[in-house]
């Protein structure tokens, strides 16, 4: 996707200095991209500038482990039924 600069407008809350806003990122990709924030307040050279800048760690989501939990049951009835069937064999012999 490249480099994207978005732009936000900010509301001052109630405590004096703050200024609030939100923003969702949504990657497609796992990796190691950064946000940086540029806050500006005022215009021309009486503007003060704040930068903030982060690395974000985008990994891959782990599962909740029922596709285990499913092959170790099925696996356990595949097993349970040959069981089964060996002992029913043996017994017709006898």
């Amino acid at each position: 996707l490249g480099d994207q600069l978005w732009t936000l407008n900010l509301t001052h809350g109630l405590v004096e200095g703050v200024w609030e806003g939100s923003i969702e990122v949504v990657f497609d990709d796992l990796g190691d991209p950064y946000v940086r924030v540029v806050a500006t307040d005022g215009v021309g050279d009486a503007a003060q500038i704040d930068v903030i800048a982060t690395t974000i760690e985008v990994v891959e989501a782990g599962g909740d482990g029922r596709a285990v939990v499913f092959g170790l049951a099925g696996g356990a009835m595949v097993v349970g039924l040959l069981a089964l069937n060996a002992f029913l064999s043996r017994r017709r012999r006898i």
